[in-house]
């Protein structure tokens, strides 16, 4: 498939029956879906769903062993053209879910 949601759920929710096979739960510590890491934005819809912050979501990434690492490559590249992005986050979060070696190798050597 060319396009799939990919949701963060809390270790033990129950996410079954999902008909749509575009739709790809990944689940973690409940702390880490705590207010510090989510946003609320308007979906296509103009309804509010809360998301996590560009930053975590970044890290989230990097983290997932089984992302194309063109996907990746794809993701770093907008991220460090964004100018809505926080690098001193991107570094926190980066060193507190040990991904910081692939931050500094992949996005600070580019800045």
């Amino acid at each position: 498939y060319p396009f799939f949601y990919y949701f963060s759920l809390p270790k033990k929710y129950n996410f079954f029956s999902v008909p749509e096979k575009y739709i790809k739960p990944h689940y973690v510590n409940a702390d880490e879906l705590n207010d510090e890491y989510l946003e609320k934005i308007d979906s296509w819809h103009s309804n509010q769903v809360r998301v996590t912050n560009l930053e975590k979501t970044v890290v989230d990434s990097l983290r997932n062993e089984k992302l194309m690492t063109f996907v990746l490559e794809e993701m770093i590249d907008n991220y460090i053209n964004r100018e809505d992005k926080n690098i001193q986050r991107l570094i926190e979060y980066a060193k507190r879910f040990d991904v910081m070696e692939i931050i500094e190798k992949e996005v600070l050597k580019k800045l």
